[in-house]
């Protein structure tokens, strides 16, 4: 690799790492991780965007300046955000890799696009990094992207070599806070977590093995993926898997040795459903959020999409990797019958793809693609 990290630079990663993990929702990882990468790459603008297929812009943060996309100019990216070259390599190579403007365009053929002279010009940029970190093609999830702009100079291969180092850790961080965000939807778990709920949660103490309260969901996940009979006492340790493993995880944070792996969640499968365990760091509270996911799609899983009886049956067996003619002969029809009723089925989810309709089937399923 040419280019190489000072000291100073993998101080700087692993200041940066030290707060990336501790977001306990979108919102909060966005603004705290674009803000935080304001000391790894020096520039002029640095933003968070979600895209939506269907929908445009999502999600947005701009440092600095907080969130905008509002007014004339946030009509313009919305026109013409799409046309944005590094979003088309991005939606055409299906890669999550660390590009510039110029590694797929010259500077005239920049100057010439609508969306320059309509959004970039405007608000200066000449030269833009972006590290990817979802490339989804699904209505309902958005492309997520760090973008990192400056009038000049270019990016150098010290900045492409820091942000690819960083890459991984900005995907585990984005995946925990949104792991956190859905169990925050669905029980309000980080605020109001009683003993009563279904939700996996375990409030670590500061040793990081004694946990002082565990929800009854925890507590269950516990006994089936872990072995742990009956209910945890006060002061008992948490089984040693698992406490050997976020052991591991905060240490990998602590050293200074140069930039350590991604914190990656522990994954256990058991009698078809699979446990994702997930460290999260807050100022003041750490905690595991156990997250529990059938491994397959039944049709009865379904119902909730307002299909008919048939089309779940056919979608189904779909989401399970079938083809058209596959399921043909096990639903004993023809392979255009089952094409007519994914037409049906992509009309009813509001999707346009194979893809988009299976990934809305895992979710409604709770299953893990």
């Amino acid at each position: 690799m040419a280019a190489r990290l000072s000291h100073r630079d993998i101080r700087t990663l692993l200041g940066f790492l030290q707060g990336a993990y501790a977001s306990r929702d979108l919102d909060g990882f966005a603004g705290e991780a674009t803000r935080c990468l304001v000391r790894v790459v020096p520039a002029d603008r640095f933003s968070y965007s979600e895209w939506h297929r269907r929908r445009g812009p999502a999600r947005t943060f701009v440092e600095p300046g907080g969130v905008v996309l509002g007014g004339a100019l946030g009509d313009a990216y919305k026109r013409y955000g799409h046309e944005s070259p590094l979003l088309s390599y991005y939606r055409r190579v299906r890669r999550l890799e660390v590009r510039t403007f110029s590694d797929l365009m010259t500077t005239t053929q920049y100057h010439r696009s609508r969306l320059y002279n309509e959004y970039y010009r405007h608000v200066g940029v000449e030269h833009q990094i972006v590290v990817p970190l979802t490339l989804t093609a699904s209505s309902t999830t958005g492309e997520v992207a760090f973008a990192i702009s400056r009038r000049r100079p270019d990016f150098s291969e010290r900045d492409r070599l820091m942000l690819e180092l960083l890459q991984p850790h900005l995907l585990q961080a984005y995946a925990n806070a949104a792991a956190v965000e859905r169990m925050q939807s669905r029980a309000l778990l980080l605020t109001q977590a009683v003993e009563g709920s279904d939700q996996g949660v375990i409030f670590l103490g500061e040793d990081g093995v004694t946990p002082p309260f565990i929800t009854e969901g925890g507590r269950r996940r516990l006994e089936a993926y872990f072995g742990v009979s009956g209910r945890l006492r006060p002061q008992q340790q948490l089984p040693e898997t698992l406490a050997r493993w976020v052991k591991c995880q905060e240490q990998a944070l602590a050293g200074d040795n140069g930039v350590p792996a991604p914190r990656r969640p522990l994954v256990v499968e058991r009698d078809g459903k699979r446990l994702t365990v997930r460290l999260v760091n807050g100022d003041e509270q750490r905690m595991l959020v156990l997250e529990e996911r059938c491994l397959g799609v039944e049709p009865s899983m379904l119902s909730s999409l307002g299909l008919t009886r048939r089309e779940c049956e056919v979608l189904a067996w779909v989401a399970k990797g079938k083809s058209n003619d596959e399921v043909g002969v096990i639903l004993g029809m023809r392979s255009a019958t089952v094409g007519k009723h994914l037409e049906h089925i992509y009309r009813k989810l509001g999707v346009e793809s194979r893809t988009a309709a299976v990934a809305q089937a895992l979710a409604a399923a709770g299953a893990s693609p």
